[in-house]
């Protein structure tokens, strides 16, 4: 029974264990890892403009057709042409000759006939909003001046954009073989595209009338991108326009761009297919699927503060501050960060670099307020997102005795002037060395003169009394006289 006991306890205890140990990662990764969408296309990608982030990638990189989404590229060489001076909207366009080049009846039209008259803007409308194939060559030999230097400008644009898996051979995305991009490709030469006016105009556009002709009436155009008319069921607030394409080979495809709570996303599916709702509606995925990409970009990802103008970053000594022995460095702008919602931010390193500090000399006074002082550069997950400066938040001025002081102390801190002092000092000591061992010469000679003196007087006076009968004292005088006569002299 004891044991019985005993192995039901360790078997709770293992049973516990493995709870804890399954139900801690649900709790961590949930909080650290974003679970992407399920896309039912060949594939897919999703990119923030603003701060350049990849938000979703499924097969961006596989070369596929692109169909209809091939006149996003012949819309933004006709624009750049009409921005740069090269032609204008308003140019009245004939369509040439070999309007239909490579179009299949099939097609989607708006039956513009060769030597039809129509202005550039409506061909660019009828190519946009209603796909029309035989008004990108009309627009293509308008701009280039025949259909296949055009089709060659398009692929040099591809290249400069580094769109490396695209290759076009037709200006309207009818299915070639030589005829390819991909979800990535596409995505970048739309937001190439939609950084024009005119274009943003176009495909943000629900309908438009084409004015008659004199080979036409007036011709209606629809979007075909459902999603920017609310008159469907495929219709999202956030998107501002979108290019579609179908062929079979290429299957239903969508570029679209969608803006909200400071967020410009691009998004391309390609290669999706139509479905039938349990109601019947009939809808294509590629509509579904990218409104599901955005609603996922959406309510995940938001702009993030990782650091304000004016947050004070770090204190600085200052030498020689009048009143003060101290600078706080603060941020001279904001960095923010496109990131998942749960991000952490406690995770954000932030790298200080101050310029006389990392040169040893530290600051000094005086100091200007708002004078760079060094810079922060902001990172997280390994990726830098931002290099600030950092600027003084407060002027501090000299003191000038300290100053003064400081210089001498600089001064004499200096070897040369060390070697200098040192010199006069042992020159000086030298000086007086040899004045003191001169005075001691000139003093002993004196003295040995003066006994020498005494000495020849005392021998004269002895020779002299006895022969001039005068006393000792009277010779002393006369000599002494004598000497300081012939000392006069020489003086």
């Amino acid at each position: 029974m004891r044991i019985c006991k005993k192995a039901r306890s360790a078997i709770a205890a293992l049973l516990m264990i493995a709870v804890f140990i399954t139900i801690i990662p649900l709790f961590s990764v949930g909080a650290m890892a974003l679970e992407n969408p399920e896309i039912a296309a060949d594939a897919a990608y999703l990119y923030e403009y603003m701060s350049d982030t990849v938000l979703f990638n499924m097969s961006a990189d596989k070369r596929i057709y692109p169909a209809s989404t091939t006149k996003i590229m012949t819309a933004l060489l006709a624009i750049e042409a009409i921005d740069d001076g090269v032609c204008d909207e308003n140019d009245i366009v004939t369509a040439a000759e070999d309007i239909w080049f490579d179009i299949t009846p099939d097609g989607s039209t708006q039956n513009i006939s060769a030597g039809e008259k129509m202005r550039l803007g409506d061909l660019l409308r009828c190519a946009m909003i209603s796909s029309a194939n035989e008004s990108c060559n009309a627009i293509a030999a308008y701009i280039s001046g025949d259909i296949q230097t055009f089709i060659a400008l398009m692929n040099t644009k591809a290249k400069a954009l580094g769109c490396n898996g695209t290759h076009f051979a037709n200006t309207h995305g009818m299915p070639n073989d030589d005829h390819y991009t991909t979800a990535r490709d596409i995505c970048m030469i739309m937001a190439a595209a939609y950084q024009h006016r005119l274009f943003r105009d176009i495909i943000s556009t629900k309908k438009y009338t084409v004015p008659a002709t004199e080979m036409f009436e007036s011709r209606e155009l629809k979007n075909t991108n459902r999603m920017i008319n609310d008159e469907y069921r495929e219709y999202y607030e956030f998107c501002t326009g979108g290019k579609t394409g179908y062929t079979d080979a290429a299957g239903y495809c969508l570029v679209s761009v969608a803006e909200n709570d400071g967020l410009t996303v691009f998004s391309a599916v390609m290669g999706a297919q139509a479905v039938t709702l349990d109601d019947g509606y009939r809808q294509t995925q590629s509509f579904s699927e990218t409104y599901k990409l955005f609603d996922w970009a959406f309510n995940n990802f938001s702009y993030q503060t990782m650091l304000s103008a004016g947050d004070i970053v770090k204190e600085i000594p200052v030498e020689m501050g009048d009143g003060a022995d101290s600078v706080a460095l603060c941020a001279q702008s904001s960095v923010s960060a496109l990131l998942p919602n749960d991000a952490d931010l406690s995770g954000c390193k932030y790298v200080i670099n101050i310029f006389e500090e990392n040169e040893g000399e530290g600051f000094t006074a005086p100091i200007k307020k708002g004078e760079k002082l060094g810079n922060l550069t902001v990172s997280y997950g390994g990726k830098n997102y931002g290099t600030v400066s950092l600027l003084a938040n407060r002027s501090i001025e000299l003191q000038k005795l300290e100053y003064i002081r400081n210089e001498i102390r600089s001064v004499l801190a200096n070897k040369w002037v060390k070697l200098f002092i040192a010199l006069v000092v042992l020159l000086l000591i030298s000086y007086i060395a040899f004045v003191i061992a001169y005075n001691s010469k000139m003093r002993r000679r004196k003295q040995y003169a003066r006994a020498a003196a005494a000495k020849r007087l005392e021998e004269l006076r002895r020779n002299e009394a006895p022969t001039t009968g005068k006393s000792f004292e009277d010779i002393e005088e006369k000599y002494r006289r004598r000497d300081e006569f012939d000392h006069s002299m020489k003086e």
